[in-house]
């Protein structure tokens, strides 16, 4: 509307704020774009690389020795003993142990989590229900936080 004799006033601009607005965002996606990129440059460790984080291998002595190998014919004679027992469902295939022999060295082992475990090589011979021989080798593992022993696959 003008007044009389007066100048029209002008109408006011919008968008003055929106400009600025946009330039902002511009430039937050150009400052986020240049951040990732420059991390995309860097080398990246491997999650899954595993480093050794136990105590150093030390020499194994008697006491431990003694003990591993004890666990190692425990584990044996157990799983002898359960191959006794009747369970539904699972097949019965008694076997005993006839006798047990340690092929090589204790040697003292790393595992994840600072877990130090020993290993030594084994051979046994176990009598099945229908009384043939059977050998058998594989490497037991005496664990010392679980203070138990397996045999490895």
């Amino acid at each position: 509307m003008t007044d009389i004799g007066g100048l029209a006033t002008a109408p006011k601009k919008k968008g003055g704020y929106r400009m600025v607005a946009l330039v902002v965002v511009l430039l937050l996606l150009v400052a986020t774009v240049a951040s990732c990129t420059n991390k995309s440059n860097e080398p990246k460790a491997n999650p899954y690389q595993f480093t050794p984080s136990a105590e150093p291998v030390i020499a194994v002595d008697s006491a431990t020795v003694s003990k591993v190998k004890t666990a190692c014919e425990d584990q044996l004679r157990a799983v002898a003993t359960s191959s006794k027992r009747k369970l539904s469902g699972i097949v019965y295939k008694p076997f005993d142990i006839v006798s047990v022999t340690f092929t090589g060295e204790v040697k003292q082992v790393n595992l994840p989590y600072k877990e130090i475990a020993w290993e030594v090589p084994t051979t046994w011979v176990s009598k099945v229900a229908d009384g043939r021989p059977l050998t058998s080798n594989k490497t037991c593992q005496f664990r010392k936080l679980q203070d138990d022993a397996r045999y490895l696959p």
